[in-house]
């Protein structure tokens, strides 16, 4: 999967979606750093306060409200853990 590839698909169909906003565009793009950061992983490890960081997001609520909104409208497959010493994943 090709990263710019993957951005124009999610753009493309967040176009038409009402329900997504800047903050779900700015996290899905900082997901897409992480794919190419691990080496383009099918299954990504993933930290709260990383992606937050990269996407400009400072609130907790208002990340973890983003990323379960874009796994429920079928933008990722999110499955978090609640242990501070593991991560969680995704898969675009």
């Amino acid at each position: 999967m090709e990263a710019l590839e993957t951005l124009c698909n999610f753009l493309q169909r967040a176009s038409n979606d009402g329900r997504i906003g800047p903050g779900h565009i700015s996290l899905y793009t900082a997901l897409l750093k992480c794919y190419y950061d691990q080496g383009r992983a099918e299954m990504l490890n993933i930290t709260s306060s990383e992606l937050m960081r990269v996407s400009k997001i400072y609130s907790p609520t208002t990340y973890h409200r983003t990323i379960q909104q874009l796994n429920e409208f079928g933008y990722i497959t999110y499955n978090r853990t609640y242990s501070r010493w593991e991560s969680s994943t995704v898969k675009l």
